[in-house]
């Protein structure tokens, strides 16, 4: 017997798969000010995990050692830290919780993104600081190894924004003429709640504070 014909196609044409989502339009600018080289060191991802812009601001010290490190490794933290969580297809099993249901469509291996990034954030600000102490450990120029830098992340796509510091920098939205405050700064120095509030986080941790400065540094 001849096999059977195949079975004919029925119904509208397949849909074409949805065209990637156009990046954010964005700009940097930087000024030096009074130091005697520039410290700070900008990094962005245009077409981030997520569906999200990558946008991340570092403000060294002592040197752009630490800021440099930092823009260079941030953001592959943060995508590992995505990749790593179990959150698959809607089961809603992980910490983080369900998936996000406005993120781009799930990987072949079935890997959504989490709704709450807060965890994955946090667990790749505290993975990348520890290398960053590590790396700056083997420094062969003395001054590298004093040096620092703060964090402020902020990931963007039409609809959310999603912000996350360590430092005295800050995130500042503009809506309608408006400065609206996305991040507040870890600033020891000054006499406002918000340095009170950050003195008291560093001495609850076992640390001391003086002259504005955290241990001394």
């Amino acid at each position: 017997q001849r096999p059977p014909p195949p079975a004919a196609a029925s119904g509208a044409p397949a849909a074409a798969p949805p065209a990637p989502p156009t990046p954010l339009p964005h700009a940097v600018a930087a000024a030096q000010g009074p130091r005697d080289e520039m410290e700070d060191v900008v990094a962005v991802v245009e077409e981030g995990r997520c569906g999200y812009l990558y946008a991340a601001v570092f403000d060294g010290h002592a040197g752009d050692a630490a800021a440099r490190y930092l823009a260079e490794t941030l953001y592959p933290a943060l995508a590992a830290a995505l990749d790593e969580d179990d959150v698959r297809g809607g089961s809603g099993g992980s910490a983080a919780g369900e998936c996000d249901p406005a993120a781009p469509p799930p990987t072949p291996g079935g890997l959504c993104c989490p709704a709450d990034l807060a965890p994955a954030l946090a667990a790749a600000f505290e993975r990348v600081d520890a290398r960053l102490v590590a790396h700056l450990a083997k420094a062969r120029d003395a001054g590298d190894r004093k040096a620092g830098s703060t964090a402020t992340v902020l990931l963007a796509r039409p609809g959310r924004l999603v912000a996350a510091n360590v430092g005295d920098s800050r995130a500042v939205l503009c809506r309608a003429g408006r400065a609206l405050d996305l991040t507040t700064e870890h600033r020891v120095e000054g006499r406002g709640p918000t340095a009170a509030a950050e003195r008291a986080r560093v001495e609850a941790a076992g640390g001391w504070t003086d002259d504005g400065r955290v241990l001394g540094i």
